[in-house]
């Protein structure tokens, strides 16, 4: 992914309980850039059916820097730059250890849960999931994303 200013960052959390099975599940897809109305307007049906059986929000709160390294940050880790520290997209400065990932939660948490992060741009995994995850891949396209998620 190349780096992009962000007009609007969008994250869909879409929390789902499959009617086969009692787990719960958390899927979150961030589309880098994409503004909630164009979305809205695209013809997307996986998406489309994953919002109608979970929870979705087209309203994001960004008071921030509009860069990725500081939005996914602030994202994942739940606190805006002045916390996390990272302001650009070189994350040499950075508090995930009294800020960490929402992954870094979820194991601490509970390790026996499983989780997995696949990405297109490779720092969201090194940098702010780090080792937090059971399974990290990163992969050159959205394609490779979506195939691997599959």
């Amino acid at each position: 992914m190349k780096t992009l200013l962000l007009p609007a960052l969008l994250v869909l959390c879409i929390s789902t309980q499959s009617f086969c099975q009692s787990d719960k599940k958390v899927l979150i897809i961030g589309i880098d850039g994409c503004r909630a109305d164009a979305l809205e307007l695209a013809q997307t049906p996986n998406i489309d059916g994953l919002i109608a059986n979970g929870i979705y929000s087209p309203n994001a709160l960004n008071e921030d820097i509009t860069i990725s390294g500081p939005g996914w940050s602030a994202i994942l880790c739940g606190v805006w730059s002045p916390k996390h520290l990272v302001t650009g997209n070189i994350f040499t400065i950075n508090d995930y250890e009294n800020y960490p990932s929402i992954f870094r939660h979820a194991e601490e948490f509970d390790s026996t849960i499983n989780t997995l992060s696949i990405c297109h741009w490779d720092p969201i995994n090194d940098y702010i999931v780090q080792n937090y995850v059971d399974f990290k891949l990163n992969v050159s396209t959205d394609a490779e994303v979506s195939s691997q998620a599959a």
